[in-house]
């Protein structure tokens, strides 16, 4: 009987470890994020040299859609961090709100956004991350998101 119990408590502290071991480390993290992103032909956005900080960074958005969108303030972008392989989006501060202002982004038009996280996320630490901001086309009867996204490293 002592082995049996021995066996089981030996099978359960393995079983623990091994978990540990596969888990994903999502403390300070949203849920995965299961949205596809840059699939909007003549949407770009690409990190603008030299801008990337720990605390900010700038962006250009490029729109050569055919068609105008519209999207928000720099404050409705998301940060999100890769974790083996998968994209969580940095979890907000419970008291915090922006403005909802609407920006219409011509066709054939660039439009840099400094987007400053500090306030809701402070300091970054080292990790691949990325930037994600929701288009909408202008024309459309239906509001359909589409997502870009921007990659970058935080040494």
């Amino acid at each position: 009987m002592k082995k049996l119990v021995s066996f089981i408590v030996a099978a359960m502290i393995l079983c623990l470890s091994a978990c540990a071991l596969f888990s994903v480390p999502t403390q300070g993290l949203g849920k995965k994020y299961e949205e596809v992103v840059n699939t909007l032909d003549g949407l770009t956005i690409e990190v603008v040299e030299g801008t990337l900080t720990s605390k900010s960074i700038c962006v250009l958005v490029t729109n050569e859609t055919g068609f105008g969108l519209v999207t928000g303030n720099p404050y409705h972008m998301s940060v999100q961090k890769e974790v083996k392989g998968e994209w969580y989006p940095l979890e907000w501060p419970a008291n915090m709100g922006v403005t909802d202002e609407g920006y219409l982004y011509e066709t054939g038009t660039s439009h840099e956004e400094v987007f400053d996280w500090s306030t809701r996320h402070g300091t970054l630490k080292a990790g691949h991350y990325r930037v994600v901001k929701s288009f909408s086309v202008n024309e459309a009867t239906e509001y359909e998101p589409h997502y870009a996204a921007a990659e970058f490293v935080i040494e």
